[in-house]
């Protein structure tokens, strides 16, 4: 008496963790200028995979965009990014790409060194959950539970996917 399988699910593979390219910061902005649910930043393990995969979908929008000169961006449901409440320990970190003290603009995401983790006391529970892709970037959208605004983070730019999709 064996023990029943669906068919399929035996021949998948484990999954494996894979190597975190680069763990990035990223500021938020909310769609209430008074109200952010604390969600003030998000995380995002950019791994090989989720860098490729990003590489794919800007490139079927630009493919699209030659057919459809008014599709500017588009969104996908996605849960790669974890919306936290800043915290004073933030302050005392240093670029693990530059070295540098942390210094967070709307511009660059910070480079978080590979051990960090986001207390999870910080952590914020949100719901649809989306990458929203542009021709030159990517970034995160989300609603705070139980609230009706959305959170977006600051855009991770081509360049950035390129070099974590090379690792």
């Amino acid at each position: 008496m064996g023990v029943k399988v669906r068919p399929g699910l035996a021949s998948k593979p484990p999954l494996q963790r894979q190597k975190i390219t680069m763990k990035l910061i990223l500021e938020t902005t909310s769609s209430d200028e008074n109200y952010n649910g604390d969600c003030d930043y998000a995380t995002v393990e950019l791994t090989p995979n989720l860098a490729k995969l990003a590489l794919r979908r800007i490139k079927a929008l630009k493919q699209i965009h030659e057919q459809d000169d008014q599709i500017w961006e588009m969104y996908f449901w996605d849960d790669s990014s974890v919306f936290f409440e800043g915290h004073d320990e933030l302050e005392s970190f240093t670029d693990a790409e530059t070295g540098e003290a942390c210094v967070f603009s709307r511009n660059v995401p910070f480079h978080a060194a590979a051990e960090f983790k986001v207390p999870a006391d910080h952590i914020q529970r949100t719901e649809c959950n989306q990458m929203i892709v542009r021709e030159e970037e990517i970034a995160w959208t989300a609603i705070p539970k139980h609230s009706s605004v959305y959170v977006t983070t600051m855009p991770i730019p081509l360049t950035l996917l390129e070099k974590a999709a090379l690792q």
